[in-house]
This record gives C-alpha cells, structure tokens and sequence, in this order.
C-alpha cells in the first residue's frame, strides 16, 4: 500500500455514492454488450471487484470497462482527472473452487456493501444483501 501510495502522480480519487451506482450501471451494460457474464460487481470508493467471464484476457476486460466507465462519469459529473490506476489486479479462475472463493470475496469481503450486483441467477445463495 505505501508503495502505490508513493507511486501516485496526483491525489486519489473518491468516488461518491451517485459516482459508484453510475460506475456499477455502466459495468453492467457494458458486460452485457460485450457478451460478458457478470458473476459479482463491487465498486467500492477508491476501488472496484469485479467478477466476470469473458472470452478475452482480463486485461481486456479492464482496460475496456475503464474506457466505457470514465465516459459515462464524465459525462455525468464532469472530469477530475485520472480516475484509475495504470493497470490493477486481473486473476485467472480455472476452476469452480476458485471462481466460487472469489465471488464470495466481492460479496462478503468487502465489508459494508455500497454498490453491489449479485448474478442471482447463478449465486441464489446471496439472497437479499
């Protein structure tokens, strides 16, 4: 953490709760465009989680979302700058182990939810959150 903090080229941004559902919404839209399946999104204030099948390299998928994402914030709220970091963590799942554990963490650990998206259809066992 000290070292990204010392890496950053100018202040982090915060995303409001308005900026937050407007990044989860275009997460989604996008995804579904693309043909991507969303297993579970968690944008968080200075961060998001995201869950996803794709037939393309997760960077792919980053790099895309970031693109579509800061269009439609800002057109909405106006530019501040550099919303994302350069790159961010991008992890293979091979398995269902794996893509369970990880869908969980989106969800679960994370702490407080602020804009959460469940694929209920294939996670029933979220419920309600």
């Amino acid at each position: 953490m000290l070292y990204a903090q010392r890496m950053m080229t100018q202040p982090a941004v915060s995303l409001s709760a308005g900026e937050r559902d407007t990044t989860l919404a275009e997460i989604i839209r996008t995804c579904e465009y693309e043909d991507w399946l969303v297993h579970a999104a968690h944008v968080r204030s200075t961060h998001v989680h995201l869950v996803v099948t794709a037939v393309c390299a997760p960077e792919e998928v980053m790099a895309k979302l970031k693109a579509y994402v800061s269009r439609m914030l800002n057109a909405q709220f106006g530019r501040v700058g550099k919303r994302w970091a350069r790159h961010g963590s991008t992890v293979w799942l091979w398995d269902d182990a794996g893509l369970e554990k990880a869908v969980d963490y989106v969800v679960r650990g994370q702490g407080k939810a602020m804009a959460l998206f469940v694929n209920r259809g294939l996670w029933p066992e979220y419920g309600e959150l």
